[in-house]
């Protein structure tokens, strides 16, 4: 089976989403990456899928151009005539971008399977353009892929059909461990991720200021890109909050990771977390919000506690509980270990999105016998 992989955008998280994807199946499959070239590629993609240079569609500090360009009919064009021309057999478009609606339209006739990470805009990202834009790009897939049942639910309440939605959990990211060198564990709890309102870290940094009043010798790690303004006037006055206010390269993350006692989602909306991911890998408990995925990406308690989002004293209660017993810290790591090794590792989600793309290839096979048939009687 030949599969295109479209990742039109493919930085940051979605680097690692679909390059960890494309790696898994390749041992199963024949598979081709659609992607902006960025010489950092080579060091994700494995040598058995191969890469093919999508015409960019953004340029980083020229917003007016990247525009622009994305508003030329000719490069979507130019970019589906290249996947095209591999023949695939399935097209997978893993990550979202704006041009996605515009160039699935042009795939011809090859079954298309469309990876909604946020089947919902967060909060503050809405606008009426991109509104129309994710239902383009909805319209142009034959199946959707959602990480899970929640969003498969909340799909399905937005007038989607069920059976065109798959709930496939989001893969682990063990691949980050190859930068571990070992370290030992700090005193430390760790937020990493964006800094953007919906991510809590307001509601995080009230809930520092209750533990400050209950605990000694922890210091609450805040580190990604993003505008600290959204929290900054929360941080409370302890002295125990360390902000890094900027892109970390997965040397600095798996550091991180290395070091901390537990990692915090105080998420306040979300749809999933590939930080979870990445804690799970290294054995680290968690503490999460009842929103979204998350809840049964830790399988409802089973491998993290939960809390209700914007509420910093069952927060701060959480860490505190965490913090202070080490049986529990060490039975919530090793149920992360066992949802890899049993439900989310890379083998086990590559083989499951194998099975529903050879679905998708018979369906649309049995689609093109019933037309001809048609075609026949009418003649």
């Amino acid at each position: 089976m030949r599969v295109a992989i479209v990742a039109l955008s493919c930085h940051g998280g979605m680097r690692h989403y679909a390059s960890q994807l494309a790696n898994s199946l390749a041992s199963q499959a024949d598979v081709h990456v659609f992607t902006p070239p960025e010489a950092e590629l080579n060091e994700y993609f494995s040598s058995e899928t191969t890469l093919h240079p999508s015409v960019p569609l953004s340029f980083p500090g020229q917003a007016w151009r990247g525009t622009l360009i994305q508003m030329n009919p000719w490069v979507h064009a130019v970019n589906a005539q290249r996947l095209r021309r591999i023949q695939p057999d399935v097209i997978h478009v893993v990550t979202p971008h704006p041009s996605n609606a515009m160039t699935m339209p042009l795939f011809g006739d090859v079954p298309v399977c469309y990876t909604m990470h946020d089947p919902s805009v967060h909060p503050g990202e809405a606008s009426p353009v991109r509104d129309m834009l994710t239902r383009r790009a909805i319209a142009g897939a034959d199946h959707l892929i959602v990480h899970a049942e929640v969003l498969r639910e909340e799909l399905s309440g937005q007038g989607l059909r069920p059976d065109r939605i798959s709930v496939i959990p989001h893969g682990d990211y063990g691949f980050f461990r190859k930068h571990a060198t070992g370290r030992p564990e700090e005193p430390m709890i760790l937020f990493f991720g964006r800094l953007i309102a919906y991510k809590g870290l307001d509601v995080l940094c009230r809930a520092e200021r209750l533990l400050a009043e209950r605990l000694e010798g922890y210091t609450l790690c805040i580190a990604g890109e993003g505008d600290p303004a959204v929290f900054k006037a929360e941080i409370g006055p302890s002295g125990r909050v360390i902000l890094q206010n900027r892109y970390l390269p997965d040397q600095e993350v798996a550091d991180l990771f290395e070091r901390a006692r537990i990692v915090v989602l105080p998420y306040t909306q979300a749809s999933q977390s590939g930080v979870l991911a990445i804690a799970f890998a290294f054995g680290k408990p968690v503490v999460v919000t009842r929103t979204g995925g998350l809840p049964e990406a830790v399988g409802e308690g089973e491998a993290g506690l939960i809390v209700p989002p914007d509420d910093p004293r069952a927060l701060a209660d959480a860490l505190e509980r965490l913090w202070l017993d080490a049986p529990l810290r060490a039975q919530l790591a090793e149920a992360g270990r066992r949802r890899i090794t049993e439900q989310i590792g890379w083998p086990l989600i590559a083989q499951r999105h194998m099975d529903l793309y050879q679905r998708m290839i018979h369906e649309r096979g049995k689609e093109r016998k019933r037309q001809s048939a048609g075609s026949l009687r009418m003649g």
